[in-house]
């Protein structure tokens, strides 16, 4: 199904009523040991339709995440349930997490754009925190809930979705220290949004593919980061002058 090739699987199996049954099957995949805890597939219709529930634990996940030479990326644990019909992922619909332990950010095409974008930033090689992301899938495309990717530099608030035939649509929000950021790639106005530790957050939409990533700057949200910068210096001021004016009618200079 979808492509997968497993060299060796056990478990229970029944065949009954037109229903192909499998109970805590196990199957050898390249990307780790899958446990099919639930599969039933009615045979009784065409094209068939199935449910399934499985985890992956360990789980490979610089082979699953194209990490490239290398990885760095810790080990993972993935559950996941769904249901379809037929052989194509296609019309499959689930839902489920992956928790990725604790490792180091690859050396990956989509992090590499997302340096030359910020200037100073080093992500490659830079540890981050073990982290758990709940997604679904639907018609081919994995769509992810808005999670925090932390580093020891940054950290990374991920949205969007990733097709499974490549291309991606990701919102990335990176909050940085303000010297990690150059001027030259990213706008004046929103590196003078610096809050109270100095961080800046830097708003990005990555397009394209995981080999092939076009990482730019999200223009919609930039103009919403400036408004409201531009609104808090109006309530600042208006505040500063309201003080000032309480200073002096109480005598106060």
């Amino acid at each position: 199904m979808g492509g997968l090739r497993a060299t060796e699987g056990s478990g229970k199996l029944r065949l009954e009523g037109g229903h192909f049954r499998l109970a805590d099957f196990g199957l050898k995949l390249p990307q780790g040991r899958f446990l099919l805890s639930e599969f039933d597939a009615d045979l009784n219709q065409d094209p068939f339709a199935y449910q399934l529930a499985l985890r992956v634990d360990p789980l490979d996940t610089n082979a699953v995440l194209a990490a490239g030479p290398g990885g760095g990326f810790g080990p993972g644990v993935l559950s996941f349930k769904a249901t379809g019909t037929g052989s194509k992922t296609h019309e499959m619909e689930g839902e489920g997490t992956l928790s990725l332990a604790a490792g180091r950010l690859p050396a990956s095409p989509v992090f590499t754009a997302i340096e030359t974008v910020l200037g100073r930033a080093t992500l490659q090689g830079s540890a981050y925190q073990p982290v758990t992301v709940a997604f679904k899938i639907e018609e081919d495309r994995v769509h992810m809930a808005p999670f925090e990717l932390k580093t020891s530099l940054l950290a990374l608030g991920i949205s969007g979705w990733a097709d499974l035939s490549g291309p991606l649509g990701l919102q990335v929000a990176v909050r940085a220290p303000r010297d990690a950021v150059a001027k030259a790639h990213v706008p004046t106005a929103i590196l003078n949004v610096v809050d109270k530790g100095g961080w800046v957050t830097v708003p990005l939409r990555v397009r394209g593919t995981p080999a092939s990533p076009q990482v730019i700057p999200d223009n919609e949200e930039l103009r919403v980061q400036a408004l409201e910068a531009a609104q808090k210096a109006l309530q600042q001021k208006i505040q500063q002058q309201f003080n000032q004016a309480l200073g002096k009618m109480f005598g106060k200079r």
